[in-house]
């Protein structure tokens, strides 16, 4: 071989070193960017799954802050429900007994009449004229 292929292949292989080592170069700046990027995903991913730690237990802070009144308001319902039913049940039975009371008077008020209208006639009979003269209507 001669001097000017042997400085050609030294320089060919000065060349593929250097392009080997900045090849290598590469590589590392590739696999420590490749790092951060897994560290800062890692990172955002812990910061998610503590915004959604937090939201949800927000949400459930929420949620019973707004049921605990609802539930005061149903159970306050169910109360005045259970006190309208036992009123309403107490006024039925009033009618009820009021209904009873008005037809046991009419049947009171229709044997009165009876009798009103049996005297009636007793004292004509006799001959008087009654200061009470029955309409008709019993």
């Amino acid at each position: 071989m001669d001097i000017i292929s042997l400085v050609t292949a030294f320089t060919t292989l000065i060349g593929a070193g250097l392009l080997i080592y900045k090849a290598k170069d590469d590589l590392k700046k590739i696999v420590a960017e490749r790092q951060r990027i897994e560290s800062e995903r890692g990172k955002i991913e812990s910061e998610r799954e503590n915004i959604e730690a937090c939201a949800s237990e927000k949400i459930t802070q929420t949620a019973i802050a707004l049921i605990a009144p609802l539930r005061e308001q149903v159970e306050a319902q169910g109360k005045e429900i259970k006190a309208l039913k036992s009123e309403r049940e107490l006024l039925i039975k009033e009618i009820t007994d009021q209904g009873q009371r008005i037809t046991a008077l009419e049947g009171e008020n229709a044997e009165l009449w009876k009798g009103v209208g049996t005297l009636t006639r007793q004292i004509e009979e006799l001959g008087e004229r009654p200061i009470w003269k029955p309409n008709g209507r019993h």
